[in-house]
């Protein structure tokens, strides 16, 4: 088993209008945070799914 790491990890989900808007709010927001020192983001370039809604077979089984 690895060590614990020292870095504290924190998740955060972020809806923006487009990547424009995203690129400002973490411009603005996170790299301007002194409590920030390490930051690492992913984006998604497209929409993975449309609806919240799971699709159920009527046939029960």
């Amino acid at each position: 088993m690895a060590a614990p790491s020292k870095e504290c990890r924190h998740h955060r989900a972020v809806n923006m209008l487009d990547t424009k808007a995203y690129e400002a709010f973490v411009e603005c927001v996170l790299h301007t945070d002194l409590n920030i020192r390490k930051l690492h983001t992913s984006l998604a370039m497209r929409q993975v799914k449309f609806e919240t809604a799971i699709g159920l077979d009527s046939e029960v089984r």
